[in-house]
């Protein structure tokens, strides 16, 4: 399973790509919005792992673009600390297929969830 983490937080970053390699997957990361369309529109993907609140491009623009690249299908987890409904709501309309809440979900948890999926 080839997997994109766009996450800004560089300990969180290398505590996914750690887990999802135990679990066999390629993963790749990426820490700004922007960076993340560009691998988007180079590479197919099995699944993203997306935070909203980044650098440069937000994970809300991420998601509007990667209706036009190859990646439009991918399956896509947002993993957040907005938990604001509507924002969740906006992310669903986009194209995420699951909303998670950082503070409610461990890494074990995001792992499994997305290697399951």
């Amino acid at each position: 399973m080839k997997i994109l983490i766009v996450e800004d937080d560089k300990l969180l970053q290398q505590a996914l790509q750690t887990k999802f390699e135990d679990q066999g997957a390629d993963s790749t990361v990426s820490g700004n919005g922007q960076d993340a369309i560009e691998h988007l529109k180079n590479e197919k993907y099995d699944a993203l792992v997306l935070d909203l609140l980044m650098p440069e491009v937000d994970g809300f623009e991420v998601l509007k673009q990667k209706k036009e690249t190859q990646n439009a299908d991918t399956l896509t987890f947002v993993v957040s600390n907005l938990e604001a409904e509507h924002n969740y709501k906006r992310a669903k309309d986009l194209g995420a297929d699951h909303c998670l809440l950082k503070s409610e979900i461990s890494l074990k948890e995001l792992v499994e969830k997305v290697m399951k999926d």
